[in-house]
């Protein structure tokens, strides 16, 4: 049975990343402050949640997409936030744009609830979305197969923890690889 997953930030990249996991047949639940994305999505076969804490509630993998720093905060940590329904074992996958420091703490916190996250953040716009060619899907490949990561410090297999770069370990979940 394939993994849970669930995506909290519906907008430009982050719908089209949606679609894409639905496509690939990843069970899906969806949050987002606009409700017109999250109405399609669950029209193509994803579940609603109402808040953040209870997407966290639902699924094995957990990713954001966010504009910035404050909003990856306040989803995560903040009232009814995912560390609030987060379970030992749960994977963070934050592919947002934000300050290392805002990472570290988010990472910090959930860590402490037995929480993996990983900093993952994006580029290749709308496009590179709706293609799975952005770079943070790119970071999900596995770098000693083809098509693995192939832009800056990824291009040696590095990725980022909150704050930080390091060397992904061989059984880390490749989920993205091809869908976000």
């Amino acid at each position: 049975m394939a993994q849970t997953v669930g995506m909290i930030g519906l907008g430009i990249m982050g719908r089209p990343m949606a679609k894409n996991l639905l496509k690939a047949g990843y069970p899906l639940v969806v949050h987002s402050r606009s409700q017109g994305p999250v109405q399609e999505l669950c029209g193509a076969g994803a579940k609603s949640a109402a808040c953040p804490k209870d997407v966290a509630a639902q699924v094995d993998v957990l990713i954001t997409m966010l504009p910035n720093s404050p909003e990856v905060e306040l989803v995560a940590l903040g009232p009814d936030g995912i560390i609030y329904g987060a379970r030992k074992g749960l994977l963070f996958l934050d592919m947002s744009t934000i300050s290392p420091l805002v990472s570290q703490k988010v990472g910090q916190a959930l860590g402490a609830k037995g929480v993996r996250m990983l900093d993952a953040p994006v580029s290749g716009g709308e496009k590179g979305a709706i293609d799975a060619a952005s770079d943070g899907a790119r970071r999900g490949a596995d770098p000693r197969k083809e098509g693995g990561p192939r832009s800056g410090a990824h291009s040696q297999g590095a990725r980022r923890r909150p704050g930080r770069l390091e060397v992904p370990r061989p059984e880390e979940p490749e989920l993205c690889r091809g869908h976000v």
